[in-house]
């Protein structure tokens, strides 16, 4: 990905939390996609520089209990 941000939708794809594209979308539009506790409410968007925590994390969850950790590379 080159420096370019993944949409929250690759996110979950590429973390493993959802098999594919589509079902990341489907995820999201049924309010089972959360990024740091917050519901995601647009599978396209990319994370906002606001929404990285200290040390560059994301912490994805797909329900209650599947939960990815995203680091940030510069």
């Amino acid at each position: 990905m080159d420096g370019e941000v993944p949409t929250f939708a690759q996110l979950f794809q590429l973390t493993g939390l959802v098999g594919s594209l589509s079902e990341a979308r489907r995820t999201v539009k049924e309010g089972g996609a959360y990024v740091n506790n917050e519901r995601v409410t647009d599978a396209d968007a990319v994370p906002a520089p606001r929404d990285w925590l200290a040390g560059g994390w994301l912490v994805l969850r797909r329900g209650k209990r599947s939960v990815a950790g995203v680091q940030r590379t510069v």
